[in-house]
Formats: structure tokens, sequence, C-alpha cells
């Protein structure tokens, strides 16, 4: 991630609540888009929208950065994680203590424990 720091977005991320880290792991390490979420939830694409909306200003408030270039970091992240999910990546295994998970020897950092990149 060119302009943000992983580990500064691994801790504002940790301050959302448990409903926003849920979302924010579909999002980011699963490549969830919106519509794939609104099928899940149920909720409608404008909610969706406006549910990120919130989440990325609540990390700009914590990372005290532009809106723009949060959502950019995670819009990055998930680019890297829906690219991964196709290849088809298979396997993972954790790092105890490291705060990451290894996936096909990437180690991959862990967002308020979720995992930062693809999910396996």
């Amino acid at each position: 991630m060119p302009s943000l720091a992983t580990r500064r977005l691994i801790d504002a991320a940790a301050t959302l609540e448990a409903a926003d880290r849920a979302l924010l792991n579909l999002w980011v390490n699963r490549g969830f888009d919106n519509d794939r979420l609104a099928a899940l939830s149920r909720m409608t694409k404008d909610t969706l929208d406006a549910r990120r909306e919130r989440i990325v200003e609540q990390l700009s408030g914590e990372l005290g950065l532009p809106p723009d270039h949060v959502n950019e970091a995670l819009e990055e992240l998930a680019a890297s994680s829906r690219d991964t999910i196709t290849a088809g990546l298979n396997g993972a295994a954790a790092v105890p203590g490291t705060g990451t998970e290894v996936v096909n020897g990437a180690a991959l950092p862990v967002m308020a424990g979720l995992l930062l990149g693809p999910a396996a």
C-alpha cells in the first residue's frame, strides 16, 4: 500500500464496531462488491454505500488523512484480494503471535483480528 502504512490502517480498523469490521473484512479481504454484499445481507446498495462511506470517514478521522486516501488504500487492498482469490489460492497457516497469516508462502497482516489481504 504505497500511501498508507498497513500497520496504521490495522490499528484504525480496530476502533470500528464489530459489524463495521465484518463489512470491511468482506470488502477488503474477501473482495466482495456491493452487489454480492447486498445479496448476502439483504441491504440495499445505497445502504451499503452509505455504510462504507461512514467506515471510511471513521478511519479517516482515526488516521488524520483525507477520506480519498483511505478509500484508495482500501480499494487497492480489495483489488489485490480479488486478484489473489481469482488466482485460486488454497490453504493458509497461522503464524502465532506475529499478527500475520501465511497464505501460499506470503505473510499477510491481520486487521483487528481479521486477515488483511486475501483470505483462504
